[in-house]
């Protein structure tokens, strides 16, 4: 009997070790941007202003949530790979008040489709904001100028082709055909 528990045993963990081995292809990840904020006193100056705001507490404190993002990523194989983002904002708060929570990306890529280049279909990103994001950098802090005057969505239901024309990237491609929906 004793034999047979510890050979139990031994095959058990030999399973429960093979089955470690198998990597994992998908990925949770999510940031969140936000503020904090205390109101510490009131200027007394501020009713010679003409255009200024006076109603309102003193000694406030509060969080400010600008965006939170939580997103999975999934391998289905080295060809195709899915992602699915959910964002939720004050921004598009809902008509009770609270944070709405909405889909920013759900799309599948198909990589490689033909030497160096991606073809995308579903809800994902315009070319918009590649070129500036790149350009101006940091992000996080603000909006780009697109972006903050609302001229182009971030996000489309759409079929995308876009890859390198050159093998060292140096020039690139995107082609976008999009229903106009944005996000």
């Amino acid at each position: 009997m004793k034999k047979l528990i510890i050979l139990l045993f031994v095959f058990s963990s030999f399973n429960f070790s093979v089955a470690q081995e198998v990597t994992n292809k998908g990925r949770i990840s999510g940031y969140m941007f936000g503020d904090y904020f205390y109101n510490a006193e009131r200027d007394t100056g501020i009713a010679s202003l003409s255009n200024a705001v006076n109603n309102g507490k003193k000694d406030i404190s509060g969080i400010q949530l600008r965006r939170i993002y939580f997103t999975y990523d999934y391998d289905i194989s080295e060809s195709f790979s899915t992602r699915f983002r959910l964002e939720a904002d004050q921004v598009s708060n809902t008509s009770d008040g609270k944070i709405g929570v909405f889909v920013k990306d759900a799309y599948l890529q198909w990589k490689n489709i033909f030497k160096g280049s991606d073809f995308i279909f579903g809800i994902q990103p315009t070319p918009a904001f590649e070129v500036s994001e790149g350009i101006w950098g940091n992000r996080l802090l603000e909006k780009t100028i697109m972006d903050l005057r609302g001229i182009v969505s971030s996000r489309d239901l759409a079929i995308t082709l876009r890859g390198k024309i050159d093998s060292e990237g140096m020039f690139k491609y995107w082609l976008m055909i999009g229903d106009g929906s944005g996000n």
